[in-house]
This record gives structure tokens, C-alpha cells and sequence, in this order.
């Protein structure tokens, strides 16, 4: 086992490093639900009605559309229970009016839940059937305040457009 902290916890500690183990653990919590919860339903919805494509990358495309013309099933992924996964963040924020999932700042807990909220955000509003940005609104405020660092607008934004028209 490493004997020193990591990396990150010199360079921010208590700042985007949290500085105590409790807090740490929370954080790795929300990079975990990230990952699991939200990557595994939100990526192959967010390929096929963003990317145009199957899931994973250069598989076909897979999509079911209920009588209303709303995507039901993308990729073998259900759109309600996807889009409902974000209800957990959306809680969390609004329960103390968060402005970030840690607090105040942003911490490394926003690593992943910020790169698939732009994923959200950039999902096709009319072929989901619900506009996310009023379904969600502590969660749309929180992707506000995400947009306005120079950073994200960079490296993260770009990346969750379709294909230039």
C-alpha cells in the first residue's frame, strides 16, 4: 500500500482534495456513482440519439420509439430509467442548495457526474420526451456553474455535441 497521500490530496488538499478521510470517502462515493450508475444507462443512450450510433462505438444503432415518437429503449437502454438515474444528484443538490456535490467548490467528486451532465444536457430533448433542463433544475444550475469555467467550457463541452452539422 502507498505510504504517502496521493498526489492530488498535496496539490488541493481541502479544496478540490477533501481533507478529511470522511470526506474523501463521500467523494469517491459520487466518482463511483459516476462511473457505474450513470456511465452504464446514460453512454449508450448518449451515443445512439447524440453520436447517431450503437453502443459500444462502431456497433449499430439500436433504438425502439413508442407511438408518441419518444425514444423508449437506445442501445438496450431504457431513456426513463437513464434520465430517472439523475434524480439522485438532482436530491442531493437541492437538499442544502448545493452549488457543487461536495459543497461550495468543486472537488473531485464532480469529475464524473460533471462530464455526463454535459452528456444530459446535450441529449435531444424532443426524442427523450422531457426537457431535463426544467425536469432538473438543481442539476441544470449545477451543469450552469460547470459551463462557466474556462476549463469545461474546453475540454469537456465539446465532447458532448453530435457531429457538426
Amino acid at each position: 500500500p502507498p505510504t504517502s497521500p496521493p498526489p492530488s490530496s498535496k496539490l488541493g488538499a481541502g479544496t478540490f482534495y477533501p481533507s478529511t478521510p470522511e470526506e474523501v470517502a463521500k467523494a469517491w462515493e459520487w466518482l463511483e456513482w459516476g462511473e457505474t450508475s450513470v456511465a452504464a444507462s446514460l453512454s449508450p443512450v448518449w451515443f445512439g440519439l447524440v453520436k447517431r450510433g450503437g453502443y459500444p462505438p462502431g456497433s449499430p444503432l439500436v433504438k425502439e420509439v413508442g407511438e408518441d415518437g419518444v425514444a423508449v429503449v437506445v442501445n438496450g437502454k431504457s431513456v426513463s430509467r437513464t434520465l430517472g438515474i439523475w434524480h439522485t444528484l438532482e436530491r442531493h443538490l437541492a437538499a442544502d442548495k448545493r452549488k457543487f456535490i461536495m459543497g461550495e467548490h468543486l472537488t473531485m467528486a464532480d469529475i464524473t457526474a460533471g462530464v455526463h451532465a454535459n452528456r444530459l444536457f446535450h441529449l435531444p430533448f424532443d426524442e427523450i420526451g422531457a426537457d431535463m433542463r426544467t425536469t432538473l433544475p438543481f442539476t441544470r444550475d449545477y451543469y450552469q456553474r460547470l459551463c462557466e469555467r474556462a476549463s469545461y467550457q474546453e475540454f469537456v463541452v465539446p465532447y458532448g455535441k453530435g457531429p457538426a452539422k
